[in-house]
């Protein structure tokens, strides 16, 4: 039987993995919007684009991995 002390930690590790689930579909709806071609800086590549995509992709990556590694060791 686990100790009632570690719910509060539970139910706040696996919200916090849903609300990155949920961050995660918004944000890959909005990707084409939020990294579209600048017309205030005319020289940025596709490249640069692509890499800020990368980027952002690989930050939301780790947060749910350490929500998912958390809730599921507590």
């Amino acid at each position: 039987m686990e100790p009632l002390s570690m719910m509060p930690l539970k139910i706040f590790f696996w919200g916090g993995f849903f609300v990155t689930i949920l961050v995660g579909v918004w944000m890959f709806k909005n990707m084409n919007v939020w990294f579209a071609v600048d017309p205030d800086k005319p020289a940025e590549t596709s490249g640069e684009r692509t890499y800020s995509k990368a980027q952002m992709v690989i930050c939301w990556l780790i947060a749910l991995k350490l929500f998912a590694m958390l809730a599921l060791m507590v």
